[in-house]
């Protein structure tokens, strides 16, 4: 009974944190990988994508291909497929800790946490950021169905591995968890990584993996970022879908590290007294590994922190409702009978009126989060207010193009040239920006100073050839 309650309650706040995300936006990476990709928008479905995909996203990319042919460039079934997905989750969190006889206040706290926290937002509201959700659906599926369904169980891992890569760390519970899944889990892991590492030697994506300009730079970075994302999920104190990149010092490097093993330490040590804590701690730790061991354009960005909130909710919860000898310790098959706790009735309630504290506003933020999230402009206005480098001018200014707001975009391209001179994506915006005014020269020395910085440059590449095509007919042009 308790648990169809608790499963009620989280509905609601999901629905009410949630409500004003439709109809939504497509926003930054929908629309070339998504939108304007052939991949997506072209008949047909190349199977070795699942083999050749460096971003290991095969599933979610077919799951992109089948909305667009269902929708096309409507954004609403797209948002509403990520709050569905989004409510899943909370729902399949809280009967996974629930199963596994964490502290049942406990188990609904951290749910509640991860249903709420403003960080998650971005993982709703981004079409492409599905990738993020779709692979904590899977993930948890396969933890639920570790020791009762063991075939299933490494079946929703594979799809988790095909919904995002980082589900290759998923391998490490199901080995502990269930001990006849060593072999299968870590093999299976094992060729799917050499699979995603054959797609990454194939595809060379820029700024990924060993593609990146500085990737031991990238790794010293490691404990610096995960103290970053674990800042931002005890005090998410700003919005941004761009945080620009950290210029620590060696000092704070050093400290960064001892930080972070200090955390894993006492996470180690509260396993033995307060298992919910520090198995919280772990998970967190567990699941942005990936994104930090593997050097990306950026070092954090808020959907990858998308199932490893869920650790800062169980951290949470156990701290503030106390924690259950049995978590983790009788396997998946009882649900429990009773909620067991150490405190009296007026405890509780107290401890209660601390969570709905804490909730209140989380889910304010998140409303508040939504909002902005209603426009793409807004996004970008904000992430240059907040970071207010060249990475978020330019996306200002592409978000301007697309608004129809091509006087105001030159300002913004204009003065990401100015933050880096060697942007190559701001030449071209200007490029096309002096191609709408029809100065085609200015237009091709623009799209051409791109290309010298980036001969791989797709959309300088074809503007030189528009305007290859038209100058002739423009000899007289000033």
């Amino acid at each position: 009974m308790k648990l169809r309650y608790g499963s009620a309650a989280l509905l609601l706040m999901v629905i009410t944190a949630y409500f004003n995300a439709v109809p939504g936006a497509f926003h930054y990476d929908d629309f070339p990988l998504l939108l304007e990709s052939p991949r997506i928008t072209s008949p047909g479905f190349d199977p070795l994508l699942f083999l050749e995909q460096y971003g290991g996203r095969p599933l979610t990319l077919f799951l992109f291909k089948l909305e667009y042919f269902a929708w096309g460039r409507q954004p609403v079934p797209y948002h509403l497929l990520n709050l569905v997905l989004h409510t899943l989750n909370v729902l399949f969190l809280f009967l996974l800790l629930v199963r596994l006889k964490a502290h049942f206040l406990a188990a609904f706290a951290a749910a509640a946490i991860f249903a709420l926290h403003p960080l998650q937002a971005q993982a709703v509201n981004y079409i492409w950021a599905r990738s993020a959700l779709l692979m904590a659906t899977f993930t948890l599926v396969s933890l639920l169905l570790c020791r009762v369904k063991p075939g299933w169980s490494i079946l929703a891992f594979q799809l988790a591995i095909w919904s995002r890569a980082e589900a290759l760390v998923l391998a490490l519970p199901l080995a502990l968890w269930n001990r006849k899944l060593r072999i299968p889990a870590l093999g299976l892991a094992f060729i799917n990584l050499g699979t995603i590492l054959y797609g990454l030697a194939k595809a060379k994506p820029v700024e990924v993996a060993w593609s990146h300009s500085s990737p031991l730079t990238y790794w010293s970075w490691f404990a610096w970022g995960w103290l970053e994302y674990l800042s931002l999920m005890i005090w998410p104190t700003g919005f941004s879908i761009h945080h620009a990149p950290p210029d620590p010092g060696p000092l704070v490097l050093l400290l960064a590290w001892i930080a972070m093993f200090g955390f894993i330490a006492l996470s180690i040590r509260l396993l033995q007294v307060r298992p919910e804590p520090g198995i919280g701690i772990l998970w967190c730790l567990l699941f942005l590994t990936p994104s930090l061991c593997i050097p990306n354009a950026d070092l954090v960005n808020d959907s990858r922190a998308y199932l490893a909130l869920a650790g800062i909710g169980l951290a949470a919860g156990g701290i503030l409702f106390g924690s259950s000898r049995d978590f983790l310790q009788n396997g998946l098959k009882d649900l429990p009978t009773h909620l067991s706790s150490s405190h009296g009735p007026g405890d509780i309630r107290l401890r209660i009126a601390v969570l709905i504290l804490i909730l209140l506003p989380l889910l304010a933020q998140t409303w508040s989060w939504n909002g902005i999230w209603q426009s793409d402009v807004q996004v970008w206005q904000v992430a240059v207010s907040e970071a207010g480098d060249n990475v978020s001018y330019y996306n200002l200014g592409a978000a301007l193009v697309r608004d129809g707001e091509v006087g105001l975009a030159e300002k913004q391209f204009l003065r990401a040239s100015q933050l880096n001179p060697g942007d190559d994506m701001s030449y071209a915006g200007l490029g096309y920006c002096a191609e709408f005014r029809e100065s085609l020269t200015e237009a091709l020395a623009l799209y051409e100073r791109a290309l010298e910085l980036n001969p791989g440059n797709d959309y300088a590449r074809m503007g030189a050839e528009r305007i290859g095509l038209l100058i002739p007919r423009h000899k007289d042009e000033p």
